[in-house]
């Protein structure tokens, strides 16, 4: 890889109060890293596409980087299929839903799964698109969603082992078999390295002999499959993805909130906590007002997650912009990093791959990195 290239860069139409750094690094054609003063650990991971508008998709049509900002080093973990990115928290473990050929909504049916620690990766084929993934100890988590043979709804969680290669249909040990219902709203709890949480729930008729479990929350040790049930209030505290190192929850404000909006916020409560208390903005304290006029053209600032040391936010500001190619409309991304302190907050990361080339860019995932 050729040297990076130290540049210097006057910032223009910056939100107000938003320190404007003065040395980038290009990483990328299109991709630009803003220097600061902070201690920033983790590894950030994304997919470059190497031509967005290629009708014919493959497993080398784009490739998986990170980037280390304590170092500021850039390595290809491995080649990859252009589609959506989903990382563990100790960046181990990609997978990448995509599809071979021309997209649909519908077909979006394929996963390829790679180990950095293994370096070895898998493509599974799967019955339908997940709804949702998760990834965690080398294994990777997908809730299928189908019609059972009642006709009815149903959410499957389908396991895929890494180390061992091998699939399984998760299920509460002895649970009764009921007409619709099953696992939903995957996550990781921060923090934790072994924990899968889920929301089970059931309805319709009974069908079949067992435990009848409560719907609820739960929590799977992927290691020892052990399960246990977890309160709201503890799912809230301890599984909510954006929780800072002080434990206060750090969302957007407003009717787009938690996840988009412009005065992002640090509060003692929920999102949903906060917006139900009598008294409300007790204990809340605004971290930053965004720009809105940055936002007159489309553009939307969304929360993209914690950095690992939980002392840092990480917004994306996403507005649309022309391709290269001069094709479909594209989008360009500016990151924002907000001290969830003080508040203070400064450009990270600036996206323009869509723009200055063919290709595109998935969102950043910072994680913790082995």
């Amino acid at each position: 890889m050729r040297p990076f290239r130290f540049l210097t860069l006057v910032l223009l139409l910056l939100p107000a109060c938003v320190t404007r750094p003065t040395v980038t690094t290009n990483l990328l054609p299109g991709l630009t890293y803003y220097e600061g003063s902070e201690k920033l650990t983790g590894k950030m991971v994304f997919l470059l596409c190497r031509n967005a508008e290629e009708d014919q998709n493959g497993e080398k049509a784009g490739a998986i980087y990170e980037f280390a900002p304590s170092s500021k080093s850039l390595r290809k973990i491995t080649d990859a299929p252009s589609g959506n990115l989903f990382v563990s928290q100790d960046g181990n473990l990609s997978c990448v839903l995509f599809w071979f050929g021309v997209w649909r909504n519908d077909n979006n049916t394929n996963a390829f799964v790679y180990s950095d620690l293994l370096r070895r990766s898998r493509t599974l084929n799967l019955e339908v698109a997940p709804m949702e993934v998760a990834l965690v100890n080398g294994h990777v988590f997908f809730r299928l969603y189908q019609y059972n043979a009642q006709g009815l709804p149903s959410d499957r969680l389908l396991d895929f082992d890494m180390m061992r290669d091998e699939r399984r249909w998760v299920e509460l040990p002895g649970a009764a078999k009921w007409e619709a219902g099953g696992y939903s709203a995957l996550s990781v709890p921060r923090g934790q390295t072994n924990t899968l949480e889920f929301r089970y729930t059931r309805g319709g008729k009974r069908l079949g002999n067992g435990r009848d479990y409560e719907p609820g929350i739960y929590r799977l040790n992927v290691q020892t499959g052990d399960v246990k049930s977890v309160t709201d209030t503890e799912s809230a505290t301890k599984g909510q993805e954006f929780v800072a190192f002080d434990g206060r929850h750090v969302f957007f404000t407003g009717s787009q909130g938690p996840a988009e909006g412009f005065e992002l916020v640090s509060s003692p409560w929920t999102h949903y906590w906060t917006q139900k208390r009598v008294l409300k903005g007790e204990g809340v304290k605004v971290l930053h007002s965004f720009s809105k006029s940055l936002a007159f053209n489309g553009g939307s600032y969304v929360l993209s997650g914690i950095s690992p040391c939980g002392h840092f936010a990480l917004v994306r500001f996403m507005e649309p912009t022309t391709r290269k190619s001069g094709g479909l409309p594209g989008w360009a991304s500016t990151y924002y990093l907000v001290d969830v302190s003080s508040g203070d907050t400064r450009v990270l990361l600036k996206d323009a791959v869509e723009h200055d080339t063919t290709g595109s860019m998935s969102p950043v995932h910072w994680v913790r990195g082995r």
